[in-house]
């Protein structure tokens, strides 16, 4: 029987079933449970472990559990192998389709699932993802709904609602050692609506503005996650990946004379630089640039006139930044919080000044002979 997922109880090592099968329309929630998976099971070096990627629509079954089967490559203690698939891959076969073999193959297809599940490759974990309203009984579904308890999870994607939002907001949070009030999770609820991947990164920017404080407060959501303050931290955002100095300065003078806090403006560039690592790193691992531009920037919509532009200059930027500069860019904000923390230098000053010193930089990078390789110089 499938599960509706989130479940209460944290995914560990020695917790973890062999096959999930993720299906329903909140794709995010298991997106976050790779996240989640991924940080449990770290390589040898004790990064994150890659994942493979496999699409039913260009790679069968027999393949896909024959490189589960096979010895994972550096000897590496874990793998996970990610399959995905559309709802409408499989419809019921016509009579020709019967006819040429469809169905015949298919039985074939669901023996080696079950097979493969009731005898999985040890340390390995097989993920399928189906989006889109898979009910039971599903053809994608059928190979794993007889399997006996314990070969394979079934876990079913509703949208949250009601209590299982606010579970899933306080459960997000709870990492960090912080917690957020009641008045706070309904405030973020009004501000962000019930979109999962716009609430994460709300969450996120308001774990970096409380700092060192353990509780998050309905002041602090309105302070973060202010429509109006989020269109200056955009315009922010923009001008940086322009490199258009001008333009960011006037927006920061703007924003700390509308009282914006510093930790607050130094949370939305820092999250500016760890996208593009975020970004830089699911390229690296074939991720679709879709659905890493939808993850990163998730209040851009694909029908907006400007999308095409917005899309465009993002990866622009990602291809022509390295990781060295990204994690320097985010070590430089962090000493500027330090100091603006511990000295009098007055917080707009410092900010302005790596504004200055960051879109030089990217201007050299344009136009120096240093673009070839993505250095800033």
């Amino acid at each position: 029987m499938a599960q509706t997922y989130p479940p209460r109880e944290p995914v560990r090592e020695d917790n973890l079933s062999p096959c999930y099968v993720f299906h329903g329309e909140e794709t995010y929630l298991a997106d976050q449970f790779i996240r989640q998976i991924r940080k449990v099971l770290l390589s040898p070096d004790g990064e994150p472990l890659n994942l493979e990627r496999f699409d039913l629509e260009e790679t069968g079954w027999a393949e896909i559990l024959d490189v589960a089967r096979t010895a994972p490559f550096f000897f590496a203690p874990w793998r996970i192998l990610l399959v995905t698939a559309r709802e409408d891959l499989k419809k019921k076969p016509s009579a020709a389709e019967e006819q040429k073999g469809q169905k015949k193959k298919a039985d074939i297809e669901a023996k080696m699932i079950r097979d493969y599940c009731q005898s999985p490759a040890p340390k390995t974990v097989l993920i399928v993802v189906i989006p889109g309203n898979v009910r039971k009984g599903h053809a994608l579904l059928k190979p794993f709904e007889s399997l006996p308890a314990g070969s394979a999870e079934l876990r079913d994607l509703k949208p949250l609602k009601g209590r299982k939002l606010i579970e899933w907001i306080e459960t997000s949070v709870r990492p960090s050692g912080k917690a957020i009030t009641s008045e706070g999770q309904k405030k973020l609820l009004e501000l962000a609506g019930s979109d999962l991947r716009l609430l994460d990164n709300e969450i996120e920017k308001l774990i970096t503005y409380a700092g060192d404080r353990r509780v998050i407060d309905v002041d602090d959501v309105t302070e973060v996650c202010d429509w109006g303050r989020s269109f200056e931290e955009w315009e922010l955002i923009n001008c940086l990946e322009n490199a258009d100095i001008r333009q960011a300065l006037l927006v920061l003078h703007r924003l700390f004379r509308e009282g914006s806090r510093p930790e607050y403006v130094l949370g939305a560039m820092a999250g500016l630089f760890r996208d593009l690592l975020l970004a830089r790193l699911w390229l690296r691992e074939n991720h679709d640039r879709k659905e890493i531009f939808r993850f990163v920037r998730p209040r851009v919509q694909e029908f907006w006139s400007d999308y095409e532009w917005k899309f465009r200059g993002f990866f622009d930027l990602v291809e022509k930044s390295s990781d060295d500069d990204l994690n320097r860019a985010v070590g430089e904000l962090e000493k500027i919080d330090t100091l603006i923390k511990s000295t009098d230098v007055p917080a707009e000053a410092m900010i302005s000044g790596f504004v200055i010193d960051y879109c030089r930089r990217r201007r050299r990078t344009k136009s120096g002979p240093e673009a070839t390789s993505g250095k800033w110089g």
